[in-house]
Formats: structure tokens, sequence, C-alpha cells
């Protein structure tokens, strides 16, 4: 084999190398329910804290909702670890009322208890109807454990994705005028593998696989430019 076929050769395992280190493995589902897109992604994992990316996306044209459909719930569980504490949450949702806790979700809400769930749900629970189910809605958390987590533990078949929502319409009585009518308890749960984790975070001072990588492709190609104008 000629130096320029090695030289390729190598190239080619390089890049094909660098590209499986670069790669940001996936997190989570995505769900599909009744035509909407469910998804959690863990953004950050330290050793006993992850970062939480929640997802609902309505604007496919299969969502079966009718404009006055809206979400009040929403869960999800990593394996069997247990939550110490909810640092901080966050949502894109079109009101100010959602609050994070623990347990699993249902027709009533968060239930609380059960530390094993992150949920959150609009709030007060009985004053608001909800977040109207329209476009992508997005919620954050920063959920601390009372052990270090596994990352190996995302890939298997115990989490946990779950929604919870209601339908709300206007009906005309005859003796109280035009009425809105809510049903709650339309939900999504389903058990899911949430695929390969991400790594922790390196420590500070530690250059990443990548950068190692890409440095010894940069040398590698400096060199074989030297022997070029050298021959």
């Amino acid at each position: 084999m000629s130096y320029f076929s090695k030289l390729t050769t190598t190239m080619t395992g390089l890049v094909a190398a660098l590209g499986v280190i670069l790669t940001a493995p996936a997190l989570a589902g995505p769900i599909i329910h009744n035509g909407a897109t469910f998804q959690v992604v863990a953004t950050a994992v330290e050793p006993n804290t992850v970062d939480f990316h929640y997802t609902a996306d309505f604007s496919a044209p299969g969502w079966m909702g009718s404009g006055l459909d809206y979400i009040f719930a929403i869960d999800f569980k990593f394996g069997n670890y247990t939550i110490s504490s909810i640092e901080s949450f966050s949502t894109t949702a079109d009101n100010a009322e959602w609050a994070a806790t623990f347990g699993p979700s249902n027709a009533t809400g968060c239930q609380g208890g059960n530390k094993t769930f992150g949920c959150a749900q609009d709030n007060p629970f009985d004053e608001e109807m909800g977040t109207l189910t329209a476009g992508v809605i997005a919620w954050d958390f920063r959920v601390i454990f009372t052990t270090n987590v596994d990352t190996d533990d995302f890939a298997l078949e115990n989490n946990h994705i779950g929604a919870f929502f209601q339908r709300c319409y206007f009906t005309r009585n005859p003796n109280d005028g035009d009425a809105r009518r809510c049903k709650k308890g339309l939900g999504l749960s389903k058990t899911v593998s949430f695929g390969p984790g991400p790594d922790p975070d390196p420590p500070n001072g530690v250059p990443v696989p990548g950068t190692l990588a890409l440095l010894g492709l940069g040398l590698l190609t400096m060199r074989v430019s030297r022997r070029a104008r050298l021959s």
C-alpha cells in the first residue's frame, strides 16, 4: 500500500472516530400521542444532578386537538432513582402558573409523595384551564437525586414520560346560558427507554476526546504538507 493510501485510510479512520466522539447522544422518545410529539432530553449530567428538557409539540397537522384542549400536568421518571430536590424549574408555557413538584400525574394533577417522579402542573389547579395546546411547549428541570446516576440506566426500559389534558367546550343551557364544560383525564402514560445518555462533564483542564482528535488530525496534515514540500 502506498504512503498516500495509508495516509488516506488513517485520516478516514480519524474522521470516522471523531464523528462518533462528537455526536451528541439522544435521550428520549420521541413519543407520538394523538399526533402530538413528546420528548425528554438530558442536556447535562453531573454525578447526582441531571438537567431534563421536556417538550411537547402540538404543531403537527396530525394533532387531534380542537383548539380548546389544554395541558395541565406533565411528569417523567428516570429509572428507580429517588429525587432529593428539584433545584430549578422553568417553562415556555403561555402563563406563569406552572410549578414543579413530585409524583406521577393523573386527572387531578401531580400526586406528590412518590419522589421517583418529577412533575409539573398548572396552578392554582382548579382556577386555570391549563396551557393551550398550540405550538411547542417546553419545561426545564434541574433534578438532584439522592445517589449518583449511572448514565447506562438511560437506556433501560423502566423510564417514564406522562402528560394529562383537558378538553373544554361551550354549551348552551336554557337555565344558565352559555357555559364552559371541561373534561379532564385525556392522558399520556408511557414506559420508555431514554436511549444512551450523555457523559458527565470532564474535569476542568482535561481536554475532551474531540479536542484531542482534532489536534491529532491537524498535526498529521501539517506533517503531510511538509513531506510533500521536501519531495
